[in-house]
C-alpha cells in the first residue's frame, strides 16, 4: 500500500473517533421510568468540525482537521472543560509524508 494513502487512512480514521468522542460521553435517556427522568439529565453535547487543504505546486500540499468540544460543565456553570484535536498531514516533492496529531484539554473557571 502506498504511503500516502495510509496517512489518508489514519487521518479518515482519527477524525471518526473525534467525531464520535462527543456522541460515547453523552448520558443515556430512558422514558420508561419517571424517578430516571427525573434524577438523570441529559446534556446536549456540541462540537465544532473544521478541515482545510491548502496547495502550492513547489511547496506540497497541507491538509488541516480540527475538532473542539465542551467535554464537561459544572452544574453550576462556573467550570468547563473543553477539548480539541488537530490533525495536520502534508506531502510535498521535496519533503516525506508527514502527520502531526495534537490533543489538548482546556479547563475553564468563570
Amino acid at each position: 500500500m502506498p504511503r500516502e494513502s495510509m496517512g489518508v487512512g489514519k487521518l479518515i480514521g482519527f477524525l471518526m473517533i473525534l467525531v464520535l468522542l462527543p456522541l460515547i460521553t453523552a448520558a443515556p435517556v430512558e422514558n420508561r421510568d419517571q424517578h430516571f427522568r427525573d434524577h438523570h439529565i441529559r446534556h446536549k453535547r456540541q462540537f465544532d468540525f473544521s478541515i482545510s487543504a491548502e496547495h502550492a505546486d513547489e511547496e506540497g500540499t497541507d491538509i488541516f482537521a480540527e475538532a473542539t468540544a465542551r467535554l464537561w460543565e459544572s452544574q453550576d456553570g462556573n467550570t468547563r472543560v473543553d477539548g480539541s484535536a488537530k490533525v495536520t498531514h502534508h506531502s510535498g516533492p521535496f519533503s516525506s509524508f508527514a502527520d502531526d496529531y495534537r490533543l489538548a484539554l482546556k479547563i475553564v473557571f468563570m
